[in-house]
């Protein structure tokens, strides 16, 4: 995410920000703010339909890596965006 949300920097370079998060999930599937990140990036490139699979991933996934933060941030995080982009 560090490319995408430091723009002045590296230019915000989306396709960047992507490559980072799927290493990520490849290196931690159940890392659930990967998925929310990654929906982000997506929301961002106007890919709705992958952001809202990207999202609903990460509320599916039964094992979350860190539970703590799944339940108490990326969770509702997920909850929220797809509200946002629901008609999009």
């Amino acid at each position: 995410m560090l490319f995408y949300e430091l723009p002045g920097i590296f230019g915000g370079d989306l396709n960047k920000s992507l490559e980072a998060l799927n290493r990520g999930i490849e290196i931690d599937s159940n890392y659930t703010l990967l998925y929310v990140d990654m929906a982000k990036v997506l929301v961002k490139k106007k890919e709705y339909e992958r952001a809202r699979w990207f999202l609903n991933y990460a509320l599916s996934i039964d094992n979350p890596s860190y539970p703590a933060d799944h339940i108490l941030d990326d969770r509702p995080e997920a909850e929220q965006l797809l509200k946002e982009i629901k008609d999009k």
